[in-house]
């Protein structure tokens, strides 16, 4: 049995985590967890190369939410590995608590092939998935940013992603699939399927925006096809969801904490910054 360990949490660092957004309401919740059961699971940690510190392999979200509460140390199990095997470990608690969202597990079985050569079945074996899964999932990268950006978020379903990577199209030909998805109120697969194909077979004949399906999307719109921003304090005003004005409040938060990390997603720290005391100010008006 591994042995559990009180580390100072001055002395941790985060690891190599494939997750790139933490969720803030959701901290806040397991830090309440935490301060009325205590941490049920140890974080798993090893030493840096110079051994000055301890890295974090598996419990990121654990050690985030002991640090909101101030707390001075932390329960661990120290393990004396290598990179590859951290990054075994990693990856099998992402997977297993399904906290990825899509484009993050896709880039997590990436790096594995990029850094230490997995195959496939490898990443699914580790994964405690299909290769199938796994297969699919590396091909959301073939996407552009900003349909992958939709996929993060959720405003195109997995469904439909997959339709589109299966394709490989371009960027050109991709911004036009999202278009015509974009614009049809009530679309489903199989006509999504039958526009890809379509869309499939132009590329492959070099024929470039014209015909049918082009004449009601502007090439303009296509060169310049955004994704709407994240909301902000500025421009947005929170809905008021709830029967009292505690739930209000703290429905508002969340919607501000979830804006704050949408903005941190596509880069923008400062817009996040402000989101981020708006649900603070917030915080601090139901005490």
């Amino acid at each position: 049995m591994d042995q559990i360990n009180q580390i100072p949490i001055s002395q941790i660092i985060p690891g190599k985590n494939d997750r790139t957004v933490f969720d803030e309401a959701g901290l806040r919740e397991l830090a309440n967890s935490i301060k009325e059961h205590g941490l049920i699971q140890p974080i798993t940690i090893r030493y840096t190369d110079d051994c000055s510190k301890f890295e974090i392999v598996a419990g990121e979200r654990r050690f985030r939410a002991c640090k909101l509460l101030d707390l001075e140390t932390i329960s661990a199990i120290i393990k004396v590995i290598k990179d590859e095997e951290a990054s075994a470990i990693t990856l099998a608690e992402n997977i297993a608590r399904k906290s990825l969202d899509p484009i993050d597990e896709a880039r997590a079985y990436q790096s594995r092939i990029d850094n230490f050569g997995w195959s496939i079945e490898d990443i699914a074996r580790y994964a405690g998935t299909s290769s199938i899964h796994v297969r699919f999932r590396l091909k959301l990268l073939k996407l552009i940013p900003e349909i992958q950006k939709l996929i993060r978020f959720g405003n195109l379903s997995l469904g439909y992603a997959q339709i589109l990577a299966d394709a490989t199209l371009d960027t050109n030909f991709q911004l036009t699939a999202f278009a015509t998805f974009r614009d049809n109120p009530k679309p489903t697969p199989g006509w999504f399927r039958n526009i890809i194909l379509d869309l499939k077979e132009k590329q492959d004949q070099g024929v470039l925006f014209n015909g049918p399906l082009f004449d009601r999307i502007e090439k303009s719109e296509i060169k310049n096809q955004k994704i709407p921003e994240p909301p902000h304090p500025s421009t947005t005003t929170p809905p008021k969801i709830g029967h009292t004005i505690k739930e209000i409040i703290r429905n508002q938060m969340s919607f501000w904490e979830g804006a704050a990390k949408q903005w941190d997603v596509i880069g923008k720290p400062f817009k996040r910054n402000e989101c981020q005391s708006a649900a603070q100010a917030l915080n601090l008006a139901i005490g």
